[in-house]
């Protein structure tokens, strides 16, 4: 015996010792092979093995919550995809009911998902412009600090360059480990 027992009441007051059915509380002399009771126990079946297929990612903060209001997207495409191939597979009646039902609560997930992104105006091109901002503000933060040290460089040798020739130093020098064809030419010092 595993430990676990129906426990409902029996006639005579004692409680029962029968092991419950698959997924439920109750054995089937209690309830466990009433319909409702089958059709909630293969929910939950259907549920649980779908749950162990979907990677969880528990405990990490969420520091980019348009990338993440995305990826919840994506998992909650990916259970839809999931339960489809579950569906396709499925042979039996009450399984094949429980999954239908976990298909239409994802999708109605999915739709909320969807509603969100479009309601914050989250769409491919707002994340290309969103990309090219955070890429413009790197770029300036590393102009500003090679820009720093270039000029703590020549000042610790005495020499000055004036701000302009070293951004155009410092651009140069960016357009070349960047791969851009036409590099712009550096003047002498």
């Amino acid at each position: 015996m595993t430990g676990r027992t129906c426990g409902a009441t029996c006639r005579d007051g004692h409680p029962c010792r029968r092991l419950p059915m698959k997924g439920q509380a109750r054995c089937r002399l209690h309830g466990g092979k009433s319909p409702q009771a089958l059709r909630k126990a293969a929910e939950r079946a259907a549920e649980a093995k779908l749950t162990a297929q979907i990677a969880v990612r528990a405990g990490r903060p969420i520091e980019d919550p348009v990338r993440w209001l995305q990826d919840v997207g994506g998992e909650v495409d990916q259970w839809l995809a999931l339960c489809r191939a579950e569906l396709a597979k499925a042979t039996d009646v009450e399984e094949s009911d429980a999954l239908i039902r976990l298909y239409e609560r994802a999708l109605g997930r999915a739709l909320d998902a969807a509603d969100r992104m479009a309601r914050l105006g989250i769409d491919t091109k707002f994340l290309d412009q969103r990309q090219a901002r955070l890429d413009d503000a790197q770029g300036e933060v590393l102009i500003r600090v090679i820009n720093r040290a270039v000029t703590d460089i020549l000042a610790a040798a005495d020499a000055t360059l004036p701000a302009d020739q070293t951004n155009t130093i410092i651009a140069a020098a960016i357009d070349t480990e960047a791969g851009d064809p036409a590099p712009q030419t550096i003047t002498t010092l």
